[in-house]
């Protein structure tokens, strides 16, 4: 599934009880390679995505959710 994602087969993890808040454009985040303004390199398969959503909501509401300035 990483492949899918463009990502390494090194170990990866979501950190669900913080967030970054950056000011754009953001160090360290590079356009999609020929494509001028695109940042987006894949989607996250549905089912992931919904379990993410819904155990970061949970985060949120008991307002646990730590605000890391970049």
């Amino acid at each position: 599934m990483k492949s899918n994602l463009g990502l390494d087969e090194a170990p990866s993890w979501v950190v669900l009880s913080e967030c970054n808040v950056d000011h754009w454009p953001p160090a360290g985040i590079e356009t999609v390679l020929n494509r001028a303004k695109t940042f987006a390199y894949g989607h996250l398969p549905p089912r992931l995505f919904t379990h993410i959503k819904t155990k970061l909501r949970a985060v949120v509401s008991a307002g646990k959710l730590r605000q890391v300035h970049r």
